[in-house]
């Protein structure tokens, strides 16, 4: 389960990303988003949709792209319940609660088990 929600308001970003499921369905449903929005972009403009494609290639791949420092994140609250490869526990739902993970990262987790 991925969960994204941004605010911009002039310079300021304020926004959330919840997350919760083994690391492959994470990718797949991050993956599948921006193939999305690929699309839709496309569906308007195709020049659009290639500057777009450019763009996040480039975003992904650089070592000095922002979306790999630490610092670059200000304002986003993250809420990850990563689940490790085999079956989920009880346990990892007790910490994801107790880690304050919200109503639907628990749902996408108990819907795991």
């Amino acid at each position: 389960m991925v969960k994204i929600i941004s605010n911009v308001k002039g310079d300021h970003v304020e926004g959330s990303v919840e997350l919760a499921g083994n690391m492959k369905a994470i990718v797949s449903e991050l993956v599948n988003a921006i193939g999305s929005a690929y699309l839709q972009i496309g569906a308007q403009d195709k020049r659009a949709a290639q500057a777009f494609r450019k763009m996040f290639t480039q975003f992904v791949t650089s070592e000095n792209s922002p979306m790999w420092l630490e610092d670059s994140c200000d304002g986003v609250i993250v809420n990850a319940s990563i689940v490790r490869a085999g079956k989920l526990t009880s346990e990892d739902v007790a910490n994801a609660i107790r880690c304050g993970a919200s109503k639907d990262v628990i749902k996408a987790l108990l819907e795991e088990m």
